[in-house]
C-alpha cells in the first residue's frame, strides 16, 4: 500500500507540473490573461481530476508531451541547435513513458515547418536522433530483448485495432465524447472555435498546438479501442485552445462595451463553471468509501 501512495502522489505532482508548462505555454501564445484562464481550465478538467488519484503512467507521458510543445515553440524564433537537442530529449522522454508518447514529435516537426525548415534540415534529424537514444535509454528493453517487444507490441497493435466493443465512427469517439465531457460543451465549442479562428489567422503559435493536436489524436483514434484515458495528451491542448477562446470573446466584447477585466471574468465563468462542478463532484466521490470496500463489510 505505501509503495501505491507514493505511485499516486507521483501522479498528483506530474499533474501539477503539466498544469504549470501549460500556462506557461500558453502565455508565449496568447498571454498571461490567457495563460492563467488555461490553467484554470486544465486545473477543472474532469478527466485530469480522476486520473490524478491514479497510480499510471498516462500523467507522467502527458507532462514530458507538454514540455516538448513548450520546446517545439521556441523553434519559430530561429531554433538553435541546443533547442532541437531539448526538443528531442523531451519526445524521447515522452516515448520510454509510453509508447504512443511519439506523438510529441509531430508539435516539433511541426514548428520546423511552420518556422520555414526543410525536412532535410540537419537539426531537425539530430533532434530525431537524440529522441531514439533517450528513448532506447528509457526502455532499454525495447532492443535487449526485441523478439519480445516486437510480439507483445504487435499483440497490443492488434487489440487496440480490434478493440472491446462496437462503437459508431470511432474516429470521432475523443472528439465527442472523451473531450467534450472533460470540459463540458461551452467549451468545447470554445475549442473548436479557437482552432477555427487560428487557422484562418494563421497563427504560427497556435499552428504548433494543432500540429500537436492532430498528430496525438491520430495516435489515439486510428483503432477500435476508446478508453477515455487515452485522450490525456489532448486536455492540455484542449485547456489552451480554451484559454484563448475565453480571452478573445471577452476583448471583442469589451471593443463594444468597455469592462474587460468584468467581460474576462463572466465568460470564463459561463465556460468553466461547468467543469468546476463535475470536477468536485468526481473528487467527492473518490474521496468517500470504496463501494468495494462498502460490500465486503456488508457480506462480513
Amino acid at each position: 500500500e505505501r509503495l501505491r501512495d507514493v505511485a499516486r502522489w507521483g501522479s498528483v505532482a506530474f499533474s501539477c507540473g503539466t498544469v504549470v508548462v501549460t500556462m506557461s505555454v500558453a502565455r508565449r501564445v496568447s498571454g498571461s490573461t490567457a495563460a492563467v484562464i488555461t490553467a484554470c481550465a486544465l486545473a477543472a478538467s474532469v478527466l485530469c481530476v480522476r486520473q490524478s488519484q491514479i497510480a499510471s503512467v498516462d500523467l507522467t507521458m502527458v507532462f514530458w508531451f507538454v514540455l516538448a510543445l513548450w520546446s517545439a515553440l521556441r523553434l519559430l524564433d530561429g531554433g538553435r541547435r541546443r533547442h532541437y537537442l531539448i526538443s528531442g530529449l523531451f519526445v524521447g522522454l515522452c516515448a520510454g513513458t509510453k509508447y504512443p508518447g511519439v506523438a510529441a514529435a509531430g508539435a516539433v516537426v511541426g514548428a520546423h515547418l511552420l518556422a520555414g525548415g526543410r525536412i532535410l534540415d540537419r537539426r531537425l534529424w539530430l533532434a530525431g536522433g537524440v529522441s531514439l537514444v533517450v528513448f532506447s535509454l528509457a526502455s532499454p528493453f525495447v532492443w535487449i530483448d526485441f523478439g519480445t517487444f516486437r510480439e507483445h507490441f504487435l499483440f497490443q497493435v492488434e487489440h487496440v485495432r480490434q478493440g472491446t466493443q462496437e462503437i459508431s465512427l470511432p474516429i470521432f469517439h475523443h472528439l465527442w465524447f472523451s473531450l467534450r465531457h472533460n470540459l463540458g460543451e461551452p467549451a468545447w465549442m470554445a475549442m473548436l472555435g479557437a482552432g477555427a479562428w487560428a487557422l484562418y489567422r494563421r497563427d504560427r503559435q497556435i499552428g504548433v498546438v494543432l500540429c500537436a493536436f492532430v498528430v496525438a489524436y491520430a495516435s489515439i483514434s486510428w483503432g477500435e479501442l476508446v478508453f477515455v484515458r487515452y485522450a490525456m495528451p489532448l486536455l492540455p491542448l484542449q485547456a489552451i485552445l480554451v484559454g484563448v477562446a475565453i480571452v478573445a470573446i471577452a476583448d471583442r466584447l469589451a471593443l463594444r462595451f468597455g469592462y474587460r477585466r468584468l467581460w474576462l471574468g463572466l465568460v470564463a465563468v459561463t465556460i468553466l463553471a461547468l467543469p468546476a462542478v463535475r470536477s468536485m463532484r468526481v473528487a467527492q466521490i473518490s474521496a468517500a468509501v470504496d463501494t468495494r470496500t462498502q460490500a465486503r463489510e456488508w457480506l462480513e
